[in-house]
């Protein structure tokens, strides 16, 4: 994350980093993102919501009291309310030397274009898609190697170096508006756009293998088998589009609709793998269950963990038709034991309601190295441990876990505490 690296290394001072959630990864397993997992190494404060625009999300960076906010590659519109919140304006790192390729893809759309050069653009941010008013610029050079990928590497790290000079003198920087006739637009790019076709001459291609590397990547079909496309480059020769008119060392010299282009590197396409058995991809599947929003309204979450959990039949089939509340629940550790408390699981309709508690507490399947560890965590910092979310991965329930320091500050079983006790007095005066 270079930009965030190079911000506090130049002594900025970080209110708050907001990060998109955390994501299933690799086999499911929740997976921090880069950028939260470089500002937890700087000790700095991070939310992840879901939504940008909610009266949360809002309500969050308010209470942050930014001067200035800084977006690199959100992946999300920001709206009016969050743009008017910090007085010197929200400062925008854009991949392209603006008004060329506006959108979210403008390293793939360089390429794709066949551009000599591009650069990273330092603007300021209004309503509309890069359309703001620009503060400086610079270029960088498009070799006939550059892929997509390495492109990336280069500009985050040109985009850094020039957004700390920026800010270390913005007022010497006055915004200039965009040339706005001579915008092009770069759009998120799509799977099926690495589909090659050979028709097509051998420069565009090319240009097409590199733009679209790492993601989404090109197909093709040669000699009738589906292949990804890795490497390559335009040669000399001529033949019909698809037709491999050499195999040899450097690789299979295939011909196109001009020229012929040079295939170095390839992997079977996922397509051609065997397909697996329907209950296989069942097993595989990730369903949400319920999400407690209050939890990221209520704490900032500095680190996330996975934990099973053990539940009776008539809860997991509870669960499945998505009757969980987690909105006052909290994590209590007794021992070498984790217990999930105050989590609300109503019965389904044909459930034995007699054997069904929805309140009862729900042993945590963690590691006895692990509950060590968040003991040190709590007992250290001050964490209280929320259940962030429960969901099925292969079949099997989960319960995400934050560590969670709140704004309010106030741990949430002794606010529960607190809560029965009015009721308690409330109803001995009634009584009384």
């Amino acid at each position: 994350m270079p930009s965030l690296d190079a911000l506090v290394a130049a002594r900025h001072e970080l209110a708050l980093v907001i990060s998109q959630p955390d994501r299933p990864g690799n086999r499911n397993k929740i997976l921090p993102t880069p950028v939260k997992q470089a500002a937890l190494k700087h000790g700095l404060h991070v939310y992840q919501p879901d939504r940008i625009s909610s009266p949360e999300s809002i309500a969050q960076i308010r209470w942050a009291n930014p001067e200035l906010m800084v977006v690199v590659a959100y992946g999300q519109i920001l709206p009016p309310e969050v743009l008017e919140i910090p007085p010197r304006g929200v400062v925008n790192v854009h991949a392209s030397l603006l008004p060329r390729h506006r959108g979210a893809a403008p390293v793939n759309k360089a390429i794709l274009s066949g551009d000599k050069e591009t650069g990273v653009t330092i603007m300021l941010m209004d309503q509309h898609l890069d359309h703001g008013p620009i503060l400086a610029q610079r270029s960088l050079a498009i070799g006939p190697d550059t892929t997509a990928g390495s492109l990336t590497g280069e500009l985050a790290e040109l985009g850094a170096a020039l957004l700390v000079e920026v800010l270390a003198d913005l007022d010497h920087y006055p915004p200039r508006e965009q040339d706005h006739a001579a915008a092009t637009l770069a759009p998120r790019m799509k799977k099926e756009d690495g589909e090659l076709d050979w028709s097509l001459p051998a420069a565009e291609i090319d240009r097409r293998v590199r733009g679209l590397n790492p993601w989404p990547g090109t197909s093709a079909t040669l000699a009738d088998k589906p292949l990804k496309v890795l490497r390559g480059r335009p040669a000399g020769g001529t033949g019909k589009p698809g037709e491999i008119l050499r195999a040899s060392a450097e690789g299979l010299l295939v011909g196109t609709g001009s020229g012929a282009y040079l295939v170095e590197e390839v992997q079977p396409a996922a397509d051609a793998r065997p397909a697996a058995p329907a209950v296989s991809a069942e097993k595989s599947t990730f369903k949400e269950v319920a999400t407690n929003r209050r939890a990221y309204h209520d704490y900032f979450i500095d680190e996330k963990h996975e934990a099973g959990v053990q539940l009776l039949g008539t809860e997991v089939k509870s669960l499945r038709g998505g009757r969980a509340n987690l909105r006052d629940g909290y994590v209590r550790i007794a021992g070498n034991e984790a217990w999930l408390e105050n989590v609300h699981i109503s019965p389904y309709a044909q459930g034995n309601l007699q054997n069904h508690e929805p309140m009862r507490p729900r042993k945590l399947l963690l590691h006895r190295q692990e509950i060590a560890s968040l003991i040190g965590k709590v007992r250290q910092k001050g964490y209280t441990l929320i259940p962030l979310r429960i969901y099925f991965v292969r079949n099997k329930a989960k319960v995400e876990i934050g560590l969670a320091r709140g704004k309010r500050q106030f741990d949430k079983r002794e606010a529960l505490a607190e809560a029965d006790a009015k009721r308690e007095m409330a109803r001995a005066m009634r009584r009384g």
